[in-house]
């Protein structure tokens, strides 16, 4: 979802003098001194009413991020002057640009020209303006100097910009790096070939064959084991620079569950799933909340990784490089190394699948981008890392089982002769290491991991297009993995491709062609999917443009929904429990009341705080207030009852129709009109001048 624009509310009075006071914001402005709240609250209201001023508020998704407001210029009513600012949380993401980009859009039918007035020590938004097109027509000296003192001069820059030209694209987004995205690409193969070789049952444990086959098949997975931690490795590297967004968070999960979902309920449509298996209510909830489910075990922790990466991001920028490296090595003495040398089982070794490990791989690529390896930042060290690393595992795997087997031996021929083989305790340990090695927290997986990341960070690829082409395919990399691993099709597809039959030769182009056919058909498929985010996206802005522009009847009609919702509930206990004995006009009459009594407090609340924002403080205010309240709520209460009366009892109307319908609308509107114009009535608002800014 990108940057909208929305007219400024009310309501927005203490978030625009939060804005407003912020230390940046003051010394930008060529009026520095703080702003009392009476002072903002007055030229607020003023503000709202001045037809000659558009103020609006920038919103990434629900969150607002900056506001820019357009007044008419006094030499010429044809051009506006532009104020804006960027709440402190949010700068340094090029808001400010794309804002006033959309600033632009909207109010190119309304003035000829937009004028900007910017102090010159304010380097930022003179980069901003100019980057749009903005030109530079006049400087002048503003403020006082007092006996010489000149720390209250400053100059003033004017810009300006016709707006019958082209207006410059609002979204700026900033360009990949083509070698990360390279590595993205060839780290998503790598997690398909481990599928590949791991479903399709061709990994056979090397204390039991030692063919060459099977030394070639665990050689290719332990060269591609490190594709997950490169995957997350390369999210830490430019996630310790970013900052959270929510709008990012919410399009990840919807990923997740549009995968999630969307598989599952075409799988049981088309039969393709076993309907007797999947069509229950567990695996229903699983496939709906996939990432509390860990229906993707890496999406589920990638997601929390996500939250969490900014605050050990600033938490890594604060470190100095000692302390940086010190921490990275009391990780691994605490998770990697003592899983990979101890021969026994530790409670607290998660495998490399949850999100600790995750932590730690953010930590090491966090290291890399802010400190580097000098021992790797050549190509030939970097790779001689990769490969000798990876070349370990395998090696590692028969040396382990070649002792295990020499153990097992021994014992036996012990027991044969009637005597006690000592050794023969080491036989569950080894057996244990052998299962450990492929874990991608061991040191040999995180050491090639790590020599094949500073290959590519270190690398300077010349433009091309291939290179280009794959930057292209990158984003979509995520989908091949949702797609793949789901739980209907991650044992499904090595056996429509036939993966655990007989190749011989054959086999390293039946693997070759299988991960291809899973990739492109995975990256097809997601650029389909995010094809359809961006409509929705689409939708949503366009959804949110009309609820921000009557904000307060939506407000109203939501609130008020739920408080039907409350009568509706309320309404056939009493009616048909309590009170169900009665005589059918008290019946009626009596649960339509103890209704009304639980709607009208639950929609006093609700009104008060969420739609018209009562800001009548003390016992005496807010009394009077909720005495109007029901006092309002009592007129269209006897208009609720006597239409249920002359409806249900007089035209033996269907009373479901009668009370959810027909009373519920025309309640929900009467009750809006009261309490806009009697309950909760605005005070008069004084006429106030220009805020400082």
């Amino acid at each position: 979802m990108s940057y909208y624009l929305r007219k400024t509310l009310e309501t927005d009075c203490k978030m625009y003098y939060r804005w407003a006071n912020d230390p940046a914001v003051r010394s930008a402005s060529f009026s520095t001194e703080q702003i009392s709240w009476e002072e903002h609250e007055k030229w607020f209201a003023w503000m709202l009413e001045k037809d000659s001023i558009d103020s609006f508020v920038c919103m990434d998704f629900l969150l607002p991020v900056g506001q820019v407001r357009v007044g008419q210029a006094q030499s010429d009513p044809k051009k506006g002057v532009i104020s804006y600012s960027v709440a402190e949380e949010y700068r340094g993401r090029g808001i400010a640009r794309q804002m006033l980009a959309k600033l632009e859009e909207k109010m190119s039918e309304k003035y000829t020209a937009l004028i900007a007035e910017v102090k010159s020590e304010n380097v930022a938004s003179r980069k901003v303006f100019e980057n749009l097109g903005y030109t530079l027509v006049s400087e002048e000296k503003t403020g006082t100097s007092e006996d010489g003192d000149k720390e209250n001069v400053s100059t003033k820059l004017v810009f300006e910009k016709e707006l019958n030209g082209p207006i410059v694209a609002a979204e700026v987004k900033k360009p990949r790096e083509t070698k990360f995205e390279v590595l993205r690409v060839i780290a998503m193969l790598m997690v398909v070939t481990l599928h590949y070789l791991d479903k399709g049952g061709l990994l056979h444990r090397l204390d039991a064959d030692r063919s060459g086959a099977n030394i070639a098949f665990w050689l290719l997975e332990a060269l591609c084991l490190v594709s997950v931690n490169l995957y997350v490795m390369i999210s830490g590297y430019f996630l310790v620079d970013s900052r959270f967004t929510l709008r990012r968070l919410v399009k990840l999960w919807c990923e997740i569950f549009f995968y999630s979902v969307l598989i599952a309920a075409v799988g049981l449509i088309t039969g393709i799933a076993d309907k007797d298996t999947y069509l229950n209510f567990f695996n229903l909830q699983y496939f709906c909340l996939p990432v509390v489910n860990q229906h993707y075990w890496f999406a589920s922790a990638y997601l929390l990784l996500y939250v969490i990466a900014p605050f050990l991001g600033a938490a890594m920028k604060k470190m100095s490089k000692q302390q940086h490296l010190t921490l990275i090595i009391a990780l691994l003495c605490l998770i990697c190394l003592p899983k990979s040398l101890i021969p026994a089982e530790l409670a607290m070794d998660d495998h490399g699948l949850s999100i600790l490990w995750f932590l730690c791989l953010f930590i090491v690529a966090a290291y890399i981008r802010l400190h580097g390896i000098p021992f790797l930042q050549t190509a030939k060290k970097s790779l001689l890392c990769y490969g000798i690393s990876a070349v370990l595992i395998p090696l590692g795997m028969l040396l382990v089982g070649a002792l295990r087997n020499m153990v097992i031996e021994s014992a036996a021929d012990a027991a044969q002769k009637g005597e006690a083989f000592w050794l023969s305790f080491l036989d569950p340990g080894f057996a244990y290491l052998l299962t450990q090695m492929d874990d991608y927290n061991h040191i040999f997986v995180l050491c090639a991991s790590v020599g094949l990341f500073c290959f590519f960070a270190n690398w300077k690829p010349k433009k091309n297009l291939v290179l280009d082409v794959i930057a292209r395919i990158a984003p979509y990399t995520f989908g091949v993995y949702l797609l793949h691993e789901h739980l209907m099709l991650r044992y499904a597809w090595p056996e429509w491709l036939g993966v655990n039959k007989a190749y011989g030769a054959a086999r390293i182009l039946h693997m070759i062609l299988s991960v291809l056919i899973i990739f492109i058909v995975g990256v097809l498929i997601d650029a389909l999917r995010s094809l359809l985010f961006d409509q929705i996206e689409k939708l949503i802005d366009w959804g949110m443009g009309i609820y921000f522009a009557k904000k307060e009847v939506w407000d109203y009609l939501i609130v008020g929904f739920m408080t039907t919702i409350v009568a509706w509930v309320t309404y056939p206990i009493f009616a048909k429990g309590v009170f169900a004995e009665m005589e059918e006009t008290i019946r009626v009459g009596l649960a339509n009341a103890v209704s009304w009594v639980f709607s009208v407090i639950f929609a006093y609340i609700t009104n008060r705080i969420f739609v018209f924002h009562s800001t009548k403080k003390g016992f005496q205010e807010v009394s009077k207030e909720f005495a109007a309240f029901v006092g309002a709520r009592l007129f269209s209460f006897g208009v609720d009852e006597g239409m249920m009366l002359l409806l249900v009892v007089k035209l033996h109307v269907n009373e479901i129709l009668a009370k959810y319908v027909i009373v519920s609308i025309l309640v929900i509107v009467l009750n809006y009109v009261l309490s806009k114009l009697l309950v909760f009535k605005k005070p008069a608002k004084e006429e106030q001048s220009n805020e400082k800014a």
